[in-house]
């Protein structure tokens, strides 16, 4: 994972195809945040992959959050290029 970009990211880590953990560098007050990111397929087709929290296991915390990438099918796939934006 190459971090290109960021503002309050510490780390991004890839815990597993299509599941990364973001840390922030400035721990937030608490977990009453909200976020929204989007992904891109491996492919030149300009298709995009959708990006969201698991609703059993969210792991969403003040340090940071977990998030999915899946294909149009539903299964997890990593993305060339995450976008993610979080709301305060």
């Amino acid at each position: 994972v190459q971090l290109r970009a960021a503002y309050n990211v510490a780390s991004v880590t890839r815990l597993a195809s299509g599941r990364y953990r973001i840390l922030f560098e400035t721990v937030l007050p608490d977990a009453k945040y909200c976020w929204v990111a989007t992904g891109r397929s491996n492919a030149n087709s300009g298709t995009v992959r959708f990006s969201a929290a698991r609703g059993t296991a969210d792991n969403k915390v003040e340090a940071g959050l977990e998030i999915v990438c899946t294909s149009s099918s539903g299964s997890l796939a990593d993305s060339p290029e995450i976008n993610l934006v979080v709301f305060r």
